[in-house]
């Protein structure tokens, strides 16, 4: 009996609590457009994400343009009463079968708790959330029809971040879609000092698209790529396994991780809210930040509070329009990097652009900390270097002060990086004029010598004296692949599950592809385990 029991658990906790009876389980309709399913859900509520889902909405009122927005508008932000409106089940089915969805929108009593939660406790949250959507929608529908994926699915967000892109999770995920470090990093989302791109609503987004995308290519189904989506695929696979291959989320329901229970529900609810809010005496905030915005392309490092002081701008709606800079500093000291700002402050940017790096550049960039970096690098047991020098050739005509404006530096900072005395510097004249940061710096090593290399301070690889090195040292060098050929349908995540010990970040880092995107016919190494 004991291994009958351990081999049927999970169908026989199903049947037990099907017999009990009404005290502990509802036999829901769910109606999916002309369809009728009957499925036995657990009457107890997901107290766990439903306190998360919550917290999301709550934490709202901390960001600055809220509280602006809420203080403008105090005579629409009504406070929570019995003025909310609840319908029947049959009102709430109907409506969600009416809405214009390729995903099935199934309703339950699960469906309905979390329909008024949205609807009637948290209504006035729920104005906030419609509100930000006038910002965060518009662009979230262009990047989904260019990546060919359910506009509906812009709704998701909403249960991810409540629209908040600085919300981060217990577990570290980040943004308004909530991407874990190393998911956001399969596609192509940068996480460094200066830069979080999981915070920045236009690269988020895609990297979401892309994701939904890549996994209802593996069920071909949008509600299990819902589901994965909060789980991951290896517990929905799981689920459909122990299910006996059954492939509707309602019917996999028991064998999910309780949160994504209550995830699917609350994305349907979500999406019944934004659609028929008017239906509920919800009042929408009008969010005071620029519902039109332009993009300008950053080509040196400068502060937030540079551009705030030169072009009157508060910090705060700085920080809202770019939520991505960690720091406040934009880092283009290497690479160039997109500023959002209002339309007409962006054509002013565009004029002032000069004037805006030179504007207290010592005060926010000052070289006494690049100082001490450099010391730190002449340290043999510190062989990292954090910043990298930027470096001048000086033309004919050119003085400090021209050079000095080029670069946003102080001619007194230029004086002291290259020990100059005078007030002038010679033609042809090698001079560093700024630095900047380099992500990973591996040990020099000439072609006849072998060292151990040290990556992370941690993890060291040490190559065979038959290996070539050339410049920076390829740590692959010493292992050995097998190699697979791409076909139609695969994905980073399919393939690697095809190889027994091997992940999607070993394929990446072993094929050198920042983002998870392949073509049939790609050739790829995979690791021997």
């Amino acid at each position: 009996m004991t291994n009958i029991w351990n081999k049927h658990k999970g169908k026989l906790i199903v049947l037990i609590i099907a017999l009990i009876g009404v005290e502990l389980s509802i036999e829901a309709q769910i109606c999916v457009k002309d369809t009728t399913v009957k499925v036995i859900l657990d009457s107890t509520q997901n107290t766990s994400f439903d306190n998360s889902v919550s917290a999301q909405m709550d934490s709202l009122l901390n960001l600055w343009y809220i509280k602006q927005s809420v203080q403008a508008n105090s005579e629409k932000f009504i406070p929570t009463s019995a003025e909310g409106v609840s319908y029947s089940d049959s009102v709430y089915a109907k409506r969600l079968s009416e809405i214009p969805s390729i995903i099935p929108l199934s309703y339950n009593k699960e469906v309905r708790s979390y329909i008024e939660m949205y609807c009637v406790k948290k209504r006035k949250l729920s104005g906030i959330i419609v509100g930000l959507s006038k910002y965060y929608f518009p662009m979230y529908e262009e990047i989904m029809e260019q990546n060919g994926v359910p506009q509906e699915l812009k709704y998701l967000s909403i249960i991810e971040s409540a629209l908040n892109p600085n919300a981060v999770s217990c577990v570290g995920a980040t943004g308004l879609w909530q991407f874990m470090f190393s998911t956001g990093r399969m596609y192509g989302l940068e996480v460094n000092t200066f830069v979080d791109a999981r915070k920045d609503p236009i690269r988020a987004t895609r990297a979401a698209a892309r994701y939904l995308n890549d996994l209802h290519k593996i069920y071909n189904d949008w509600i299990l790529a819902i589901a994965a989506y909060n789980c991951g695929p290896g517990n929905v696979s799981k689920a459909i396994r122990r299910s006996g291959g059954k492939t509707d989320f309602w019917q996999i329901y028991y064998y999910l991780p309780k949160e994504t229970r209550g995830y699917v529900p609350a994305y349907i609810a979500a999406t019944y809210m934004m659609n028929y809010y008017d239906k509920h005496n919800i009042n929408v905030v009008p969010i005071t930040m620029p519902m039109l915005t332009d993009t300008v392309v950053v080509n040196k490092e400068v502060h937030l509070q540079q551009v705030a002081a030169v072009l009157n701008i508060p910090i705060e709606e700085l920080r809202t329009l770019n939520p991505q800079y960690k720091r406040d500093i934009v880092p283009a000291y290497k690479d160039a990097y997109p500023l959002v700002l209002s339309p007409l402050k962006a054509v002013e940017f565009t004029s002032l652009r000069d004037s805006i790096h030179s504007y207290n550049y010592s005060t926010y960039f000052t070289p006494m900390q690049v100082v001490n970096i450099e010391s730190q690098n002449n340290n043999p047991a510190l062989n990292v270097a954090q910043l990298k020098k930027k470096f001048h050739i000086v033309k004919s005509g050119e003085t400090l002060g021209s050079i000095s404006k080029k670069y946003g530096i102080s001619t007194n900072e230029i004086k002291y990086l290259n020990k100059i005395r005078g007030k002038s510097v010679a033609p042809g004249r090698k001079i560093v004029v700024g630095f900047y940061p380099v992500e990973k710096t591996i040990a020099k090593a000439s072609d006849t010598t072998i060292r151990p290399v040290a990556i992370n301070d941690s993890n060291k690889i040490t190559l065979n004296a038959n290996d070539t090195i050339k410049g920076r040292i390829n740590v692959h060098a010493a292992q050995k692949y097998r190699y697979y050929k791409v076909v139609p349908g695969d994905t980073i995540w399919s393939i690697a599950r095809k190889f027994p010990g091997i992940t999607h970040l070993d394929i990446l880092n072993s094929n050198k592809l920042k983002e998870g995107h392949i073509e049939p016919g790609q050739v790829l190494k995979i690791p021997k385990g």
